[in-house]
């Protein structure tokens, strides 16, 4: 104690900078030992943010900002967001919200906002999770489509969770007992949305915030496998699980733990398609693809190892001499068109297929060619046969079809939709058995736990394989036929 006297009166300023020293490496050596799997978190639920990222981020927001937007009812969705929410100005928030879904009832992102403010109006408890996805104007309208579709489905399990009540003449009760629309222990569900622009650079960020956020229990997303596979190291690093409802590329991370998915992987299309063109005689194709995209190059190595016939010199969407090569290439006896096109490429794939006037020649495509749309429907020619994880004209009796019509105003979603559902599904019943930590909520989910299952998803029940894919994902082959003048799908050759 003396010397330590002696130094201060000697030498003041280096006793100082000694003492900052030694207190930065106690900083430091804490910050390394503390992980996110260390940190206590047995209060989720308690609905206080522990760590807020989404006021900083643009690309964040659980009702302070709009990601996706709405002709018709945005001054009401603006004002609530904007004016209201952010200043935690809850009850006028919810009078706007409701406004505007009045005015679009089909607006998923409304009614998050809607059940967020009215959790928070109410002062009640609560679990969090976040789902990422394409919203913004930069991306195509097929990715922001696709985005929209997803956060449909996390709202619909969102409501049910928070607002059981009013879906109580559905039949929700499943075989084994277990309620559908339910408090999760008691406590309610508030959803994060998180804008990635489906870009790995933004999603990325993204990623770093949510982890950050102790609140934060899961996250669904991302809508690409491109930009599933650039993120799925950070959620691993971090430990946060991430399902996505909508990543088909067979190889997203290897040896992961935290990373799962809902939908089939692009080897069950694969082996679908090759064996639909097998039985129907054709043996030797053309496939056309995109070498850019994870999940369009996933998709073609598949279908090439599956298909027995021959498969020609892989043709590219990008490709300025693409009809010409075609063209020789059906010369030479090709009698099949293999599309597989990402979101990007997407509507070169719909101008390979108003090109073709050859009715001789078979055309089959991969599932993001697919939107059940009726008027995306009529861009397309009849005989064409897609591979599909999920056709909602096989589930027309289900409740999750029943309860969509309630609450969108149609019961016509997509599979993405439903996958998404169910991904939210997956983190409910997860919760449900009250994790306090991130890793428990992971081990919930792994193969080797036999208490853990889904059994009333959307799309059938949900358990994992090692790895993170679903088991027994199954996929449906639809084709486009001609109904009274008017293109529809119809399952081929009947519902799985």
């Amino acid at each position: 104690m003396r010397s330590l006297r002696r130094l201060i009166r000697r030498n003041p300023p280096a006793f100082w900078l000694t003492a900052g020293v030694v207190v930065l490496l106690i900083i430091v050596f804490a910050s390394k030992i503390i992980n996110f799997d260390s940190v206590d978190i047995s209060k989720w639920g308690q609905g206080k943010q522990s760590q807020p990222t989404q006021a900083d981020s643009p690309f964040i927001s659980s009702g302070e900002k709009i990601l996706a937007s709405f002709e018709g009812q945005m001054s009401a969705k603006v004002e609530a967001t904007t004016e209201h929410f952010s200043r935690q100005e809850y009850d006028q928030a919810i009078g706007l919200l409701k406004t505007a879904r009045s005015f679009e009832v089909n607006d998923p992102e409304a009614l998050i906002y809607l059940n967020n403010a009215e959790l928070e109006n109410n002062k009640q408890k609560y679990y969090t999770i976040a789902v990422v996805a394409p919203l913004n104007a930069s991306s195509s309208n097929t990715q922001k489509n696709s985005g929209i579709e997803i956060i449909r489905g996390i709202a619909q399990a969102q409501e049910l969770v928070n607002h059981p009540e009013k879906y109580q003449g559905y039949r929700l009760t499943q075989a084994d007992g277990k309620q559908l629309g339910n408090k999760i222990n008691s406590l309610g569900l508030k959803v994060v949305i998180a804008d990635d622009g489906n870009q790995a650079a933004i999603a990325k960020q993204i990623a770093e915030d949510l982890s950050k956020n102790t609140e934060i229990q899961g996250v669904i997303g991302h809508f690409s496998s491109d930009v599933t596979k650039a993120v799925a190291p950070l959620y691993e690093e971090n430990q946060l699980v991430l399902i996505s409802p909508t990543s088909t590329a067979v190889k997203i991370f290897p040896s992961r733990k935290y990373t799962f998915r809902t939908v089939p992987t692009n080897d069950e299309f694969a082996i679908k398609l090759a064996d639909y063109l097998s039985r129907q005689g054709h043996k030797k194709v053309a496939v056309i693809y995109n070498n850019e995209s994870e999940y369009s190059s996933d998709l073609k190595s598949g279908f090439r190892s599956e298909f027995p016939g021959q498969t020609t010199e892989d043709l590219q969407f990008s490709d300025n001499s693409l009809p010409d090569n075609l063209e020789k290439i059906l010369e030479a006896k090709a009698t099949a068109i293999v599309l597989l096109p990402d979101g990007k490429t997407r509507p070169k794939a719909l101008d390979v297929v108003r090109n073709q006037t050859n009715s001789d020649i078979k055309i089959v495509g991969g599932d993001s060619f697919y939107n059940d749309q009726l008027s995306e429907i009529q861009n397309l020619k009849e005989g064409l046969v897609l591979a599909v994880p999920w056709y909602r004209g096989c589930h027309l009796d289900s409740e999750f079809l029943k309860v969509s019509k309630k609450l969108w105003g149609t019961g016509a979603v997509s599979w993405r939709t439903a996958f998404a559902y169910d991904a939210t599904l997956v983190l409910i019943e997860a919760l449900k058995q009250k994790p306090a930590t991130r890793q428990e909520l992971q081990q919930i989910l792994v193969s080797d736990n036999p208490q853990f299952q889904v059994k009333y998803g959307a799309t059938g029940e949900i358990r994992f394989k090692d790895g993170g894919d679903r088991l027994g994902g199954r996929t449906q082959l639809v084709e486009v036929v001609n109904n009274q003048g008017s293109l529809k799908f119809q399952p081929k050759p009947s519902c799985n």
